[in-house]
């Protein structure tokens, strides 16, 4: 019975400490305080939420079709840009080795490719009234072989490859002991070109140089093709062959240069 008359006092204790603390921060304005901190906070987490719903509001209201429109636009200047430089720098190079020559040389564009099963042709943009006649070469820029003139209208000419299966050009490759040795170059499938009919005893030095050879009656000596990549023995003779690397220029030119026969 004490027991129980003790806690009842001690909850009525602790009550009226309650209630004596609430009266003294009701007079000091807590409560006035801690409203206005709860009121502040949640404005700010309601202009907070209003700029997030606002935000993807305008965002779903874009025009999805017109930023694509852009992006591609974008893409495409971009892409336009680059080709202009490229061009721009073939050109360069085109007309400085054009002026280090004694003979006229023409320049001209490369307007198309044509395929023809595993060859390749080039169209370029000058013919007859150039001066251009079939057999000659056709280089870019650093005196770079990269075919002959096969056919030759008033305006436009065709250009042979020399990885066409039908090409085929005397050239010297650099042998053992800065041997000399000669062979013809041919096109292989269209693929690369290759130096055949290399004799077995001679020994082909990896990296070594190709250039011409001079043989060929419209073909100048030293007009450079590339360097050895491989070397394997020809199948079906005694002969071996070099599979040939050219520079990366030589495969898709943009201005290639022709020499002026009149």
């Amino acid at each position: 019975m004490q027991r129980v008359r003790t806690a009842g006092l001690f909850f009525v204790g602790v009550l009226a400490l309650l209630v004596g603390l609430v009266v003294v921060l009701v007079k000091i304005g807590f409560f006035t305080m801690a409203r206005g901190a709860v009121l502040r906070v949640s404005t700010v987490t309601y202009e907070a939420a209003t700029s997030v719903h606002r935000f993807f509001r305008n965002l779903m209201g874009v025009d999805y079709g017109y930023c694509v429109a852009e992006r591609d636009a974008f893409a495409r200047d971009a892409a336009e840009l680059q080709a202009l430089r490229s061009e721009n720098k073939a050109l360069i190079a085109a007309l400085d080795y054009r002026e280090d020559q004694q003979v006229r040389m023409v320049s001209a564009r490369v307007v198309s490719s044509v395929q023809e099963g595993t060859a390749r042709l080039l169209v370029i943009d000058r013919g007859s009234e150039s001066g251009l006649v079939v057999g000659e070469p056709v280089v870019i820029m650093d005196g770079i072989l990269i075919g002959k003139i096969i056919a030759v209208r008033d305006g436009v000419s065709e250009v042979m490859l020399l990885t066409d299966p039908r090409s085929k050009v005397s050239v010297v490759l650099l042998g053992e002991e800065n041997q000399e040795i000669t062979g013809v170059l041919e096109g292989d499938r269209g693929i690369a070109p290759v130096v055949s009919l290399i004799p077995p005893d001679m020994k082909i030095i990896l990296g070594s140089h190709v250039i011409t050879a001079g043989l060929d009656p419209q073909i100048p000596r030293g007009l450079y093709v590339g360097a050895v990549d491989r070397a394997e023995k020809d199948e079906g003779s005694a002969f071996q062959r070099a599979l040939i690397s050219q520079p990366e220029s030589a495969k898709y030119p943009i201005f290639v240069l022709v020499r002026d026969r009149e």
